[in-house]
């Protein structure tokens, strides 16, 4: 039987197999610490790494979360299409980038939906992306970072 070697970029990192019995203190050690896990998966680091990477990676593959990101991308695509709203306790939106980069951010919507065996990089980025209120999203920036980081997120997929 033939074997067929995948190129660096599509090695995908091993994970840690789930553990028969999540305690709650992990739990607890996960959620007070989303967005540093966030930030260290979005970086690369094997999720095996530890019991709180590991957790955290399995919940962001997870079609709950995986549907989190797909709703907050259309959101963002319906809102920064939409006439301005009056004064509201949500970060504005950078209509002008995100309009810019929407075929980056519909490409990353399509392949957090279709796509198999998601890595947790890809998701944990879209995540960031999505939460950080002085990202690119919310805040101004550079034109073309908004695009950069959505085509970053969908190759880390």
């Amino acid at each position: 039987m033939a074997t067929t070697a995948l190129p660096d970029h599509a090695a995908r990192p091993s994970r840690a197999a789930p553990p028969a019995h999540v305690s709650p203190l992990l739990r607890l050690r996960v959620a007070m610490n989303r967005t540093r896990l966030a930030q260290t998966l979005a970086a690369g680091a094997d999720p095996s790494a530890s019991p709180e990477l590991a957790l955290w990676a399995r919940e962001l593959t997870a079609p709950r979360e995986l549907r989190f990101c797909v709703s907050g991308l259309e959101r963002v695509l319906r809102d920064a299409a939409a006439p301005t709203r009056a004064l509201t306790a949500q970060a504005p939106l950078q209509r002008e980038a995100i309009l810019a980069a929407r075929p980056f951010l519909l490409n990353l919507r399509r392949r957090l939906r279709e796509a198999e065996n998601r890595r947790p990089a890809g998701v944990a980025q879209t995540v960031l992306l999505l939460m950080d209120g002085c990202g690119p999203l919310y805040a101004p920036s550079y034109p073309g970072t908004l695009a950069s980081r959505a085509y970053r997120a969908t190759d880390a997929l």
